[in-house]
């Protein structure tokens, strides 16, 4: 019996919310610990869900919640390589993606136009030569526009704003051209897929292909439409590129 209260004591960490502040200064307030992971604490608010790892925490709230150094860089090395096993599966699913978007086009071309026919000259305008200008023209429904691949990917680099259904919301940093187009520093895009391990305030490196505008629902179950990305890979970085 002698472990019951401090199971309950576990428990009352874990369901009210609380107050954490790092060794360099920064608050989280009114957060409820969602889960205790080996190197650190997944908290939660009404802004989104983030973490903070033990190693920026003080000495007491590492005892309170049992940290262990060992067992924690263990548990690091093991979602690193997770991760890195995610994004050679995610690469090669894209490559095979596209060969088979090549060797449909290849076995489907897209129909070209026809050629414009030289019409007679005319002694008079009224009636003749006008009047017998070929009476079709190609037509883009269904055709060419319809059949141009994805497109191409786009490096990102930004920071996690939220954690959603549909993906990750990023304040973009740094993209590489996207056309003629670079997206606004500042700006959001959502990147579609299912990132675990990746929470709030994390930064991030991310290749992935625009796929125009996206609905999502905020963690306050708003709907809000942005710029979105289908995700090839993306990858936590512990700094971002300076602001041109």
């Amino acid at each position: 019996m002698r472990f019951l209260p401090f199971f309950i004591l576990c428990l009352a960490s874990l369901a009210f919310a609380d107050d954490f502040k790092t060794i360099n200064g920064k608050e989280y307030k009114n957060v409820t610990v969602k889960r205790v992971e080996p190197d650190g604490l997944v908290l939660g608010s009404k802004s989104g869900i983030s973490k903070v790892y033990f190693n920026e925490l003080p000495k007491e709230v590492q005892e309170r919640f049992h940290y262990d150094a060992a067992k924690s860089q263990a548990y690091s090395a093991e979602q690193t390589a997770g991760q890195e096993a995610l994004y050679k599966q995610q690469k090669e699913a894209e490559r095979q993606r596209t060969e088979e978007r090549e060797k449909y086009q290849k076995e489907h071309p897209a129909p070209q136009p026809a050629p414009a026919e030289r019409q007679p000259v005319a002694s008079s305008t009224h009636g003749t030569a006008l009047d017998q200008r070929p009476g079709g023209s190609s037509s883009t429904h269904g055709g060419a526009l319809d059949q141009r691949p994805a497109g191409a990917q786009q490096l990102i680099y930004g920071t996690v704003m939220q954690v959603v259904n549909e993906g990750l919301l990023i304040r973009v940093r740094e993209t590489n051209s996207f056309g003629t187009e670079r997206i606004p520093d500042g700006a959001h895009v959502l990147l579609i897929g299912n990132f675990p391990g990746f929470y709030d305030h994390d930064k991030i490196q991310a290749a992935g292909s625009p796929v125009g505008l996206y609905e999502y629902s905020t963690v306050s179950g708003y709907k809000a439409t942005t710029r979105a990305f289908q995700a090839a890979s993306v990858n936590k970085v512990n700094d971002l590129p300076p602001r041109r």
